[in-house]
Parts: structure tokens; sequence; C-alpha cells
């Protein structure tokens, strides 16, 4: 019988797996060219795997009680973004997302070492482990907490469990991995 673990695990290799897919091959100018859309310039395919990345990177480390890889793990200062260390990209103005310029390369190896600390992490876990609530202020202690993070900490009185923490650390990326390979993503074939 597979474990909660075990699927969560294969969840996040999916998300890997994607990662390095959508950022193969491009150029730094692809991966910061901001899709013209109704609203005004969208998210450049650069920015939605950075963010992504972050995300997961902080939600992880904070349920499980460790260091960032992008901090601990000196991924801070090879991109070497003028940014706050403790930024992911959650409230960015439209000049902030400018300047998450970046390659390819370095977004393929953060990835791949947020993903090692990610499945790292899962596979010492027992379906007992799973069910331990995560502490109230979950999600409120980095300056990178997202609305629904916020939202729900206040208006819900059930319990954050570390599934949960798993499910928004990847439905997030799922998502923003769905939008970076949308046409007009430079490898993508007219439909």
């Amino acid at each position: 019988m597979t474990t909660t673990a075990e699927l969560l695990t294969d969840h996040v290799g999916r998300i890997d797996e994607l990662v390095r897919e959508v950022v193969d091959g491009l150029s730094e100018a692809d991966l910061a060219r901001r899709p013209e859309g109704a609203d005004g310039p969208g998210n450049p395919i650069g920015w939605l795997v950075w963010h992504l990345l972050r995300v997961q990177d902080d939600h992880v480390a904070e349920a499980f009680g460790s260091d960032q890889v992008w901090t601990g793990e000196g991924w801070a200062q090879r991109f070497g973004l003028d940014l706050d260390v403790a930024d992911t990209g959650f409230g960015h103005t439209s000049s902030q997302v400018d300047a998450v310029r970046t390659t390819a390369d370095l977004l393929a190896g953060y990835g791949a070492a947020v993903h090692e600390r990610t499945v790292g992490h899962l596979a010492g876990l027992a379906d007992d482990d799973l069910s331990r609530v995560l502490p109230p202020t979950w999600g409120r202690t980095s300056p990178s907490v997202n609305a629904w993070s916020a939202w729900s900490a206040t208006t819900s009185s059930t319990p954050v469990r570390r599934p949960t923490c798993a499910g928004c650390s990847e439905c997030d990326p799922a998502r923003h991995l769905g939008w970076s390979r949308w046409p007009p993503h430079p490898h993508a074939s007219p439909t």
C-alpha cells in the first residue's frame, strides 16, 4: 500500500521534472520576457519558476523546522538578486518582478536542491507524523505570507497539518508551471 509520504514524494518529483522541462533551453531574455495581457504585462517564466521554488523552499523549511535551501546552501548569493533573502515573490510590484533576472541553469540547480531537501523531509515521515499540527503561526512568520494563508489563519479554526503545508507547496507550483508553459512560451508550438 502506498503511504501518504510516498504519494507526496511522487507529486514533488513531477514538479521537479516540469521545472527542468520548462526552463530547458531558454535564454536569459526568454526567461525575462513578460507576455502582454489585457491587464498589462504578465509575469515572465523566470519569475514564475523562481517564485514557485522559493515558496516551496520557504513552506517546507517552516513545516519541518529546517533552514531554507535558498539561504542555507548559498542559492541567494548565487542568484544575486536585489531582494531581501526572505523574499519569495508574494506581493511583488512590477519592478520587483523585473528585478528577478536569472538563468535556466540557476533555476534548474535551485529546483533540484529544493526537490532533494523536500524529498529528504518526506522520506523520514510515517503516516502518523503527517497528522502533526503545525504551530498556529505557520505561514505568518515569513514576510512572504500569501493572502490565502493569512485569510485561512484568521478565519478557520481547523488546525494546519503537514499534508496541508505540502498541498499548499505543491498546488501553487503546479499552477505557476502551467502558466509558464502557456503560449507564448518561446518553445510552445501553436495548436
